[in-house]
């Protein structure tokens, strides 16, 4: 029976997603720099649940990010 359970529970294990929430997010293209007009239009969607902001975490990139005041943004399915 101990030589099945240790299978099972690595398989167990390695079949788990990881899903984090964030306070901001900000869209990026293929390259990975910043796409400001993607976040723009992604954090439009949310209507008056998110916000758009340069800088709000005190960084110096300039690039804008956007704040969901409805909760959290969540890669959780």
């Amino acid at each position: 029976m101990k030589a099945v359970l240790f299978p099972l529970l690595a398989l167990g294990a390695s079949s788990t997603s990881a899903c984090a929430h964030y306070s901001y997010c900000h869209c990026t293209g293929s390259d990975g720099a910043a796409n400001d007009t993607a976040t723009q239009s992604v954090c439009d969607s949310y209507g008056t649940l998110a916000d758009i902001s340069t800088n709000p975490c005190g960084s110096d990139s300039g690039t804008k990010e956007c704040s969901y005041t409805g909760g959290s943004f969540s890669n959780c399915a």
